[in-house]
């Protein structure tokens, strides 16, 4: 008689045999076996810590790739299997426009839900879909543009705080050292609360005790930046999930405090929006307008021109609200904390654009049309998102056998040129974001240096980046590029406009000092500090204006 363990010992050895049968099968067999690329470090991890390990602010370990064996390669992911790199604009425009050959992968899937749930990050499909066409109206240019008095009155409450604590530090001719990157993600906290929601988390309120929402929330973003061996594991081999998880159970724990403020503010925001819709028998799409996104998808999820079976169920709109947070939050900061350390290291540009926008008048809150006004404030935003995407990588796997169209031919390890990438199902793909913003046949020899000017006159061969905004990758492009893009964008001149005004901005430290970590954000440390925390000090002083 065979007993229990037994069978269960016998059923796992046949489900390994199988797996690495199908491995080794797929690794024969895989058509991007042929191209040239690195070999791997790990036999478990491949080149990924290599990529993951960068600390350089000018040297990351795909473009060394790039220039050594071309612009379109393999490298090793999990397990060593193939994956394919290109900075091709021919191919990546024909990923990123057919969003339906080309989803994301379903372990990056699976992390994502883990985290945030099943929003619009998560969705593919049918699905992605039916969710993007009712939040489009939440992100439109009207909408953005009635937030934008948000934006700009929590950057002046920032100015004020940073202004108080000067003003209580020694008083230095250098000016004080402030650590930028915590009040800037403390403030984009505050807004996209406010303006996702209704709701003040006042993350900024550094002497009051965080609320339940900001402490959740703060569990959840960590588990962006803390991915262990066992969640990765989790996250890969489905074997692993009958594990329990410290990681999981925070996760979790934090997920159900969101999940349920999300039910209380989306009951709020359907109880504000009901008795309008029922008085007028529906909400006519031109009439979607609000003060919190989530009032505006909640309107635009009840529009007429919505199909009831198109419209979204309250599971799917609670799914948003973790998305808006992360999504909403984090990059926003990043990004204008890294284009606060730019200008801090030319003051001349710095006092270029700090003469635009004093030329303004005494107005502390002016329009979205005015802001979107500015040439050097748009130029110092395109060089600083092209310079610094938040998201320097992001990843597509094939959903059927095809092939990639070139703009330009490519030699394989054995020397047969190919006009096209054959793939196969389940290769997965690498889309180098940094890599593209700043390639020198595409930028010029300067690519690495930040110089807005040169956005005075674009070499014409970057019009072939299939980005939606600003000829770059930054948001991507196609069906699924970043649906918030305007909002980021108004955000971050906003704050730019009201912090650069009010102070001057010196380095505290040598630019050297300077790195990157994170695996999905690259967010600044200082190099050599064995805590690897994320930070950025600058020495900040109020700007004397003459008379």
């Amino acid at each position: 008689m065979i007993s229990i363990g037994e069978l269960v010992l016998t059923a796992l050895a046949s489900a390994a045999a199988l797996g690495l049968g199908t491995f080794f099968y797929h690794a024969l067999t895989c058509p991007l076996r042929h191209l040239p690329g690195p070999k791997g470090t790990s036999l478990i991890y491949g080149n990924l810590l290599d990529i993951s390990m960068g600390d350089n602010l000018n040297s990351i370990v795909e473009e060394r790739w790039v220039k050594e064996y071309g612009e379109t390669l393999k490298f090793k992911g999990f397990f060593c299997s193939n994956r394919l790199l290109t900075t091709d604009t021919c191919a990546i425009n024909h990923i990123l426009t057919h969003a339906s050959d080309y989803g994301k992968p379903s372990y990056l899937r699976r992390a994502l839900a883990q985290i945030l749930g099943e929003g619009l990050l998560f969705a593919e499909g049918a699905q992605h879909r039916q969710q993007r066409r009712v939040m489009n109206p939440a992100f439109g240019p009207a909408q953005i543009r009635g937030l934008t008095d948000i934006f700009l009155a929590k950057a002046i409450r920032l100015r004020d705080l940073w202004l108080s604590e000067i003003s209580n530090a020694a008083i230095s001719s250098n000016g004080t050292h402030v650590e930028i990157m915590s009040w800037l993600n403390k403030m984009a906290l505050d807004v996209i609360s406010l303006v996702g929601f209704n709701y003040d988390i006042n993350a900024l309120g550094a002497t009051e005790k965080p609320n339940e929402l900001n402490v959740a929330f703060a569990t959840v973003l960590s588990a962006f930046q803390e991915v262990d061996v066992l969640f990765a594991l989790q996250i890969l081999i489905p074997f692993f999930r009958l594990i329990p998880s410290d990681h999981a159970r925070k996760i979790q724990a934090a997920q159900n405090i969101v999940e349920r403020i999300g039910q209380g503010l989306l009951t709020k925001a359907k109880a504000a929006v009901l008795p309008d819709a029922m008085d007028k028998g529906g909400i006519e799409k031109g009439s979607i307008h609000g003060r919190d996104l989530l009032t505006l998808l909640v309107k635009a999820n009840m529009a007429t021109d919505i199909p009831e079976n198109q419209r979204l169920s309250d599971k799917d709109v609670l799914a948003q609200v973790p998305t808006f947070l992360v999504a909403g939050h984090e990059t926003t900061s990043t990004a204008t904390t890294w284009a606060l350390h730019e200008l801090s290291l030319a003051p001349d540009m710095q006092m270029k654009l700090r003469e635009e926008l004093l030329s303004v008048g005494t107005t502390e809150t002016p329009s979205m049309d005015e802001l979107s006004a500015l040439p050097y404030l748009d130029a110092v935003v395109k060089e600083t998102l092209r310079l610094h995407p938040p998201i320097v990588d992001t990843m597509r796997v094939a959903m059927e056998d095809g092939v990639l169209p070139l703009e330009k031919p490519f030699t394989d390890k054995h020397g047969v040129i190919h006009e096209g990438i054959r793939v196969s199902k389940g290769n997965v793909i690498f889309i180098p974001i940094l890599v593209m913003n700043r390639l020198k046949k595409l930028w010029g020899p300067d690519a690495h240096e930040f110089k807005p000017g040169r956005w005075d006159d674009l070499p014409k061969v970057v019009s072939n980046i299939p980005g939606v905004w600003g000829n770059m990758l930054t948001f991507l492009g196609g069906p699924r590029a970043c649906i918030a893009y305007r909002f980021a964008i108004i955000e971050m001149k906003a704050l730019l406009f009201t912090l650069v005004r009010a102070f001057e901005f010196e380095p505290a430290v040598r630019a050297s000092q300077i790195g990157k970590v994170g695996i999905f954000l690259q967010r600044p440390i200082l190099l050599g500090d064995s805590t690897n925390k994320v930070q950025l000090p600058l020495s900040v002083k109020p700007y004397q204006r003459g008379d």
